[in-house]
């Protein structure tokens, strides 16, 4: 439990508001090299590609998911920029004040994804 009034990210989050494209480029590709979970799922559709005996071909809806997904916050950024600069800070200050809501439904949709 908290003992403050308010919870602040850390301070080298707060330096990634402003950072440019080259260190958001590296910032992202250092996260997404230290993400196990990231990698256990790649090994994972990799080998259920390769005990099936399936191309390429057959990983491109994953691919093309996770790209769809991956930029989706930096597309509605380069699609609005003004609105989207606007309406960012208040949908993160939503987020860091709902986020249980962001995590039920989380749960909800890898649910949903098993019992299919």
């Amino acid at each position: 439990m908290l003992k403050r009034e308010t919870a602040e990210p850390p301070k080298w989050l707060g330096t990634l508001m402003d950072a440019g494209p080259k260190r958001a480029l590296e910032t992202g590709l250092l996260v997404i090299m230290l993400m196990p979970s990231d990698l256990v799922v790649m090994l994972t559709v990799g080998s259920h590609l390769e005990q099936h005996d399936v191309g390429v071909g057959a990983a491109l809806p994953f691919i093309g998911a996770t790209v769809l997904i991956a930029a989706l916050p930096l597309t509605v950024y380069l699609l609005f920029r003004r609105r989207a600069e606007r309406v960012m800070p208040r949908l993160r200050e939503w987020l860091n004040s709902h986020s249980w809501v962001v995590n039920i439904a989380a749960c909800l949709i890898f649910i949903a994804i098993i019992l299919l």
